[in-house]
């Protein structure tokens, strides 16, 4: 007979599944789980990316363990540029990585951190960092990516430490007969020109923040605080409560919304993809996008304010999902809408 401990934890498992179903019920994406190492050989076409995530939350860094008491984990989401296929790959440990990976061009999209007590807690935030692979058999270094998260901070940096990755790498690179090379990931280009960025909640930008909201309320589309309301046609009116400052201009961005589920239990609700337009400088609390968007897709979108070379932060909204004794939460989203189908 099973032991309460070992009942618990397929229980928790099995709610946590339940929990994923009901954040994603309308979503039939799915992201991969990475190749077998023994199948990925170079005559298969594939070569290896290596280097290592540091995640630090509050100034401390994580490590990736588990226990009796619980497990915490690290998830980040690669995604091919020309298919457009989505991989999830585990960070463990002291966060090194040795992927399996198509000649091909990649994008980290994003992570989840996941924690598990007596609850089940997932957080997940956007990274969007570019590599290649060039060749195939070759493994190519990507370099350290720091992560720093705290209430009212992300950062975001790469770090070139080749050498003492190659010596840690030795053995799996001999054995694979890789040739090792590097191609540090790019991060992306910062959204327009600016000299500096403020919190969007500080007093001068004239703007109350709330639990809800970290900047303006959106308010069309209709029902775009709530989810992904479709719109009427490809080039959506866009439009917010404004500044009680008059004498400030708005930057408006709109990214495609990414959502998927990947292994057993895991889900990502709504993760900002690529830039999809860009406009600065706009002087009412409004937008009309001039070139339509694909149809049947889902967006997100943002403002900040400008005064002159000075920027707020952009405007964001959370969600939270509680489902049994798992849940969920995000911070940094946009506002979301659809575009009507195909």
């Amino acid at each position: 007979m099973p032991y309460p401990a070992q009942l618990s934890l397929k229980f928790v498992a099995r709610l946590a599944l339940i929990a994923a179903t009901l954040m994603l019920s309308a979503c039939g994406n799915m992201a991969t789980a990475p190749i077998d190492e023994k199948a990925a050989t170079a005559a298969a076409g594939y070569g290896r990316a290596f280097g290592r995530i540091a995640y630090r939350e509050n100034g401390k860094e994580t490590p990736w363990s588990s226990s009796a008491l619980g497990f915490d984990f690290l998830t980040v989401f690669v995604r091919a540029v020309r298919s457009g296929e989505m991989q999830f790959m585990s960070i463990v440990d002291d966060g090194r990585f040795y992927w399996p990976l198509r000649a091909d061009e990649y994008v980290i999209v994003g992570y989840q951190v996941t924690r598990n007590r007596i609850t089940t807690s997932r957080s997940t935030g956007r990274l969007f960092a570019s590599f290649s692979v060039p060749e195939k058999g070759q493994s190519v270094y990507l370099g350290e990516l720091r992560i720093e998260v705290d209430s009212s901070h992300f950062g975001l940096d790469v770090v070139d430490q080749y050498a003492g990755a190659l010596k840690l790498e030795e053995a799996r690179l001999s054995a694979g007969k890789l040739a090792p090379v590097k191609g540090l990931m790019r991060l992306e280009d910062r959204i327009g020109r600016f000299q500096r960025v403020t919190d969007i909640c500080e007093k001068a930008w004239g703007l109350n923040c709330d639990s809800n909201y970290k900047g303006v309320e959106p308010l069309r589309p209709a029902g775009t605080p709530q989810g992904f309301p479709v719109t009427e046609n490809l080039t959506p009116n866009l439009e917010w409560k404004p500044s009680t400052r008059s004498d400030v201009t708005y930057d408006v961005a709109i990214f495609e919304s990414l959502s998927f589920l990947y292994g057993m239990t895991g889900a990502v609700p709504r993760l900002r993809g690529a830039l999809v337009a860009y406009a600065q400088g706009i002087h009412d609390p409004r937008f009309m996008l001039k070139a339509p968007l694909q149809p049947g897709m889902k967006y997100e979108w943002t403002v900040r304010l400008r005064d002159g070379d000075t920027v707020s932060s952009w405007s964001t909204t959370s969600y939270f999902v509680f489902a049994l004794v798992a849940w969920a939460r995000g911070s940094g989203n946009g506002f979301g809408f659809a575009t009507p189908g195909k």
